[in-house]
């Protein structure tokens, strides 16, 4: 049989209080340093993906570029049979 007390009701309800509060005093500390540093690492890799869009798009017209990590078989592994382009003869 549990015997319940109104002391210990109270030590409970101030326990509760306490740790409430010191989660909410660290979150105001430490929550916008947090967020700071996050905001500036999105920010970094948002001005690099920009610098890569430009510096692709500054290249020359009619220059070739072939980029080994975009290869049509890489795309159809685990498909059966092997990828053939035909081309339509007039």
């Amino acid at each position: 049989m549990i015997i319940l007390s109104i002391t210990g009701f109270f030590r409970m309800m101030l326990y509760i209080l306490v740790i409430y509060m010191l989660v909410r005093f660290f979150t105001r500390l430490l929550l916008p340093v947090v967020m700071e540093d996050y905001v500036k690492t999105e920010k970094r890799r948002i001005d690099r993906e920009r610098e890569a869009y430009y510096k692709a798009e500054k290249k020359k017209e009619g220059k070739i570029s072939i980029d080994p990590g975009s290869s049509r078989r890489g795309k159809r592994k685990g498909m059966e049979g092997e990828y053939v382009d035909y081309e339509e003869v007039k």
